[in-house]
């Protein structure tokens, strides 16, 4: 069971994007139980904020930024963590993990491919990656405007401001899994437009930011669900499809496994 109280708390700027985290760590935690992994990393690890509302201890956490290293230390679920880049890290460690998990840190390298060839060479045969990236259709959605010239210019402002260099189809993750000796076992796409302005929307009419932020903060859920109204969270939680369906997601998370040799 995640902890959807920190996940709400820690992302109260965004209601939206806590809900998007939510969905993506009952999935995690949900892989997580059924694998239950004795060696795990977290690639691109950050804070550690989002790792910590998982509930499972991971023997390293991996993260190329100094500072969110420091604060990775205070979360109590790694223990060991490594300043270094994906792309040169199976020279430098030499364990192998039975499970890698890549969340939202494709779409931000420069060779996806490189990375995840040199994690899948740290991942033992029969070992897993759960990654998730953002969908094509994401930022494809930017040429719907009449003004292209517009269209381009608000996309390329998206993409900086997120840091992404990259959007992802079920196709291409095959690809790149194949390309590096890891097969495709599941994937699932979820969260939509749709659902996300909805609860921006509900969030912003019956509540201002600041009550917002402070219930949140209280960890006062109970409160949250009242100012959405008759809604409960539950409510907003979008459907998700499995057995390769883009459907009408944003983002999209495959778990791959390492082929044997």
């Amino acid at each position: 069971m995640i902890n959807e109280r920190g996940l709400f708390r820690d992302y109260w700027f965004n209601p939206s994007l806590a809900l998007l985290r939510c969905v993506e760590g009952r999935l995690i935690a949900d892989v997580l139980d059924r694998l239950d992994p004795v060696c795990a990393l977290d690639a691109g690890c950050g804070s550690g904020r989002f790792t910590r509302c998982l509930n499972h201890m991971f023997d390293t956490g991996l993260d190329s930024d100094v500072g969110k290293l420091e604060a990775a230390q205070q979360c109590g679920c790694f223990k060991h963590l490594i300043c270094d880049t994906f792309e040169n890290i199976d020279q430098r460690l030499t364990a192998k993990f039975d499970f890698i998990l890549l969340n939202s840190v494709l779409e931000h390298v420069i060779d996806p491919s490189l990375a995840l060839g040199a994690l899948g060479r740290l991942c033992g045969p029969g070992g897993h990656i759960l990654l998730s990236v953002p969908l094509a259709p994401a930022e494809e959605r930017w040429q719907a405007g009449s003004d292209s010239a517009n269209a381009g210019r608000l996309r390329s402002l998206f993409n900086t401001f997120l840091s992404h260099r990259h959007y992802f189809s079920v196709d291409i993750i095959h690809e790149l899994a194949s390309r590096n000796g890891l097969k495709v076992q599941d994937t699932w796409s979820y969260m939509n437009y749709n659902t996300k302005r909805a609860v921006d929307a509900m969030c912003a009419f019956n509540m201002r930011p600041h009550e917002l932020a402070l219930s949140i903060f209280a960890n006062d859920i109970v409160s949250l669900q009242q100012s959405l109204g008759d809604f409960s969270l539950e409510l907003f939680y979008p459907l998700i499809e499995q057995d390769g369906s883009e459907g009408q997601g944003t983002h999209i998370m495959a778990l791959l496994e390492r082929q044997e040799k």
